[in-house]
């Protein structure tokens, strides 16, 4: 074979060497960004189905309904029952606890959506998280913590590709006053406190708040609210899957 032939060969085999090269790295990356974008739509619909399961809470906690039912599409995604978080509301020598599980959708990436204390938040695979939607605490002179006890007669989580229906019934509602003198305290002990830092200190008349970390991942966040009574309204709300 002469040198020229040999020439021709290996530009052919750099040629075909780069196109299959190319050809891989435009599939992989194109794979992956469907994929994410894939993955984002999943949750950005989740996230309105947690909305929706949030305002169909509040019309049985207060609008008298026995129950509501929400559907959620998982697409590979978990939903069930996550560690349980507490709410403490403290005044002048009175105290009221409670603790719950909240609901937890937990995407195919690992984003999750928490509906815990009647708020909806987002935590990102690293650890970030926010709130997408606020929980119905108002604080003035007479303030007041609606409390959301949700918790679940089978606590079995599903996934799959499947569609899930929440349905949220009360059991029972109690009302506490508590006189505060001026100062109460709002504790809550979690494992996502930034959110619900940000959501207190945005309040003015939430004068400060402070963290403690009481291990296994959770922090106690309270905080200080200048009020002269507390009304905590709890609602036994019941969490099944069909």
């Amino acid at each position: 074979m002469t040198e020229r032939a040999v020439s021709d060969v290996v530009g052919y085999v750099l040629i075909i060497s780069l196109i299959l090269t190319s050809v891989g790295v435009v599939y992989t990356t194109g794979v992956t960004t469907l994929q994410d974008t894939r993955d984002a739509e999943r949750v950005s619909n989740a996230e309105q189905a947690l909305a929706v399961l949030q305002s169909n809470t509040n019309d049985v906690r207060y609008r008298g309904a026995p129950s509501r039912m929400t559907e959620i599409r998982l697409s590979n995604a978990r939903l069930g029952p996550g560690d349980r978080v507490s709410i403490n509301v403290s005044g002048a020598g009175t105290a009221s606890n409670t603790t719950v599980r909240p609901v937890v959708y937990t995407s195919e990436g690992g984003a999750k959506l928490v509906y815990a204390h009647g708020a909806v938040i987002r935590v990102e695979p690293d650890g970030g998280a926010a709130m997408l939607e606020e929980p119905d605490f108002r604080f003035g002179e007479r303030s007041l913590v609606p409390v959301v006890d949700t918790e679940f007669s089978d606590p079995t989580t599903v996934g799959g590709q499947t569609r899930v229906f929440v349905r949220v019934a009360a059991n029972d509602r109690a009302t506490r006053i508590h006189d505060a003198g001026g100062s109460a305290n709002v504790t809550l002990t979690t494992p996502r406190p930034a959110p619900w830092r940000r959501y207190f200190t945005d309040e003015a008349r939430v004068e400060d708040c402070t963290e403690t970390n009481v291990g296994d991942g959770r922090t106690e966040l309270t905080c200080t609210v200048d009020t002269e009574s507390v009304v905590v309204s709890e609602t036994d709300i019941d969490v099944t899957f069909r």
